[in-house]
């Protein structure tokens, strides 16, 4: 979080997911965040590595399994999920699925949120906040 000069840790394996890490690059001090709508958390999910920074949206994108995009707001401390887009495949998953190589990136020149799948696959998204 270039803003505020802080390191997100996230870790969804241990009970209380919804939980994130914030370490000041400055001071090198840990705080213990809870965000606004922790309650509504899926609890479902199983890993926070596939995750970006955006700096022009001030959010942390999360691409988890099973198939969910959490953004955290850093300004506001909070928590959404994104409505997931796009198709159902035979298995009734969103495509593109994430998984554990799954690639995702902020492309600050051309604006966009870049996805590559571990077949090769590469999606762009381009984000708006309302």
């Amino acid at each position: 979080d270039s803003k505020r000069d802080r390191v997100y840790l996230m870790n969804f394996v241990q009970k209380e997911k919804y939980k994130i890490w914030a370490v000041d690059m400055k001071t090198k001090m840990v705080e213990v965040l809870v965000p606004k709508n922790s309650d509504k958390f899926p609890m479902d999910v199983t890993m926070a590595r596939e995750c970006t920074y955006v700096p022009d949206l001030d959010i942390v994108i999360i691409c988890t399994r099973p198939q969910k995009t959490l953004i955290y707001f850093c300004e506001k401390n909070e928590w959404i999920e994104m409505p997931e887009p796009g198709e159902l495949n035979k298995k009734n998953e969103a495509t593109p699925g994430y998984g554990v190589s799954t690639g995702v990136e902020w492309d600050s020149k051309r604006k966009l949120l870049w996805l590559v799948q571990t077949n090769g696959a590469v999606y762009a998204m381009r984000l708006a906040l309302m």
